[in-house]
């Protein structure tokens, strides 16, 4: 017997975002602790931009292109879709990392009692 019902719709192409979101997130986090020493080796102010920019949208565009979601576009028009939506999920990961970090730091300022 069949678990789901026929009637059932199942999504099938539904985005990524959340896993792509989350592993921006962790990425970013793994780049600095590893890069940071090579970033403040280094005397060129863009490569660390380079650095902590590229990786994070290169992770978050692997999920997207190995995933589903926009099969039935052409080639060069799901290629160019999928790298806006990771850079979209690139800001918006950093902006949520931010926001993490600075609550982080405000609650723990409470703590000390300042």
């Amino acid at each position: 017997m069949s678990a789901s019902n026929d009637n059932e719709q199942t999504v099938t192409n539904q985005p990524p975002i959340g896993i792509a979101g989350v592993a921006c997130i962790i990425c970013l986090a793994v780049i600095y602790a590893v890069a940071n020493p090579i970033g403040n080796w280094l005397t060129v102010w863009w490569s660390g931009l380079l650095i902590y920019s590229v990786m994070p949208i290169l992770v978050a565009f692997t999920i997207f292109y190995r995933s589903s979601w926009h099969r039935e576009l052409p080639k060069p028009k799901r290629i160019l879709s999928l790298i806006l939506s990771a850079c979209l999920v690139f800001c918006a990961s950093f902006i949520a990392l931010g926001l993490i970090v600075a609550l982080i730091a405000m609650f723990s300022g409470f703590a000390d009692g300042h």
